[in-house]
């Protein structure tokens, strides 16, 4: 996998109050627990360098970060008759082929019959989703209304914009099958650098996004929220406290240990995208405990992961996985622990993914029941 590295001119304010935050012990909370071997690997790969106003991140997991308007000035379009290396690269791994994630996505979006067009009950019927005004109903779709055209370009053949188009695949599915409240307040459990955050945060009416994330992470998406919305209301870990108001912020960020603070019944959403299967097995439990918590009756529960994944560095060095048996347990999606007295909305194989990677992801959406509470939803 490929370092990246951005850059980024914030405020002297905000440069000063994350150097307080990468100062502080909220900055070393860390605990076995909740950094696997596959996270202790690449916390040691990243780093946050600050020179004056300009804030550098360079990561190879988790920073995610669409390509920017100032990488391409100049660079002109290839024909189209040039070889697409998205299906060569995808023909020559061991003779498989995988779609591009925008064919994939249009497909699914279309309800075209080579995206497993099959309804039954818990799987999500896209041609009703696309009914839906919030809806993005393709990629053409997504660049037209896209919010940062300033900042980021989601062209269809820059690679990197991979998981920004994953995102609003995500936001779609919550947008097209949730019923959220005004001023919703949302918690996304490693969120990377923010993307389907950012995107809910600017399509929700007066929303509270709370990030939670490994500290060292907490700077890539805390950096690329604040330079998204630069008027925005931040609060950053060491500035956190079980006494603060939620909905006094629009952007919370939080680590692991200090999420078992929030109170009861106190998030409308809670999302986790592609990061419970890199977790260890303790901490996905616990965060399945802390949603079931902190979720309130009637709430919201959206997660996609791997169908199984070992959680171990071998997974991204030099391919040594191919010759060096691990002793890190697999993570399972059906093990996760789920509560079953909640509600299933969604639960299906990811058709997205399913037609663009090699390894399969479930999708499912969940309305949380209370077993104390036992109104009707």
């Amino acid at each position: 996998m490929k370092r990246l590295a951005s850059q980024y001119q914030l405020p002297e304010v905000f440069v000063s109050r994350l150097k307080e935050y990468i100062e502080s012990d909220s900055f070393g909370d860390v605990t076995d627990v909740s950094a696997s071997d596959y996270w202790k690997y690449h916390l040691s790969q990243m780093n946050v360098d600050i020179k004056g106003n300009t804030v550098t991140i360079g990561a190879i997991s988790g920073h995610y970060i669409p390509v920017q308007t100032s990488e391409i000035k100049g660079i002109l379009p290839l024909p189209k008759c040039i070889i697409d290396w998205r299906k060569f690269w995808g023909f020559m791994r061991q003779g498989y082929s995988c779609l591009n994630i925008t064919e994939a996505f249009d497909h699914v979006m279309n309800h075209d019959r080579i995206a497993d067009i099959y309804l039954a009950p818990d799987r999500i019927n896209f041609q009703r989703l696309r009914q839906k005004p919030a809806v993005r109903k393709s990629v053409a779709d997504i660049q037209k209304r896209f919010f940062a055209k300033d900042k980021y370009r989601l062209s269809p053949s820059l690679q990197r914009n991979e998981h920004m188009i994953r995102a609003y695949y995500y936001f779609n599915i919550i947008m097209g099958l949730c019923e959220l409240p005004k001023k919703p307040v949302v918690l996304e459990i490693g969120a990377g650098n923010g993307n389907l955050t950012s995107i809910l945060y600017q399509e929700l009416q007066d929303a509270t996004m709370v990030i939670c994330d490994l500290p060292k992470t907490v700077c890539i998406s805390a950096v690329f929220i604040r330079d998204l919305f630069p008027d925005a209301k931040i609060c950053l870990p060491h500035e956190f406290s079980p006494e603060i108001e939620l909905r006094d912020y629009d952007f919370v960020f939080v680590t692991p240990q200090q999420s078992k603070l929030f109170s009861d019944s106190s998030f409308d959403l809670c999302t986790n995208t592609a990061s419970f299967h890199e977790m260890n097995r303790e901490q996905i439990v616990e965060y399945i405990h802390l949603i079931q918590r902190i979720t309130k009756h009637g709430g919201y529960f959206f997660n996609t992961n791997r169908v199984e994944k070992i959680p171990s560095v071998s997974d991204t060095s030099d391919f040594d996985f191919l010759s060096k048996e691990v002793t890190t347990p697999v993570n399972r999606y059906a093990d996760y622990g789920w509560y079953p007295e909640n509600e299933i909305m969604a639960y299906e194989v990811c058709r997205l993914i399913r037609m663009a990677h090699l390894d399969d992801y479930f999708i499912r959406l969940e309305r949380i029941r209370k077993q104390t509470q036992g109104e009707p939803l």
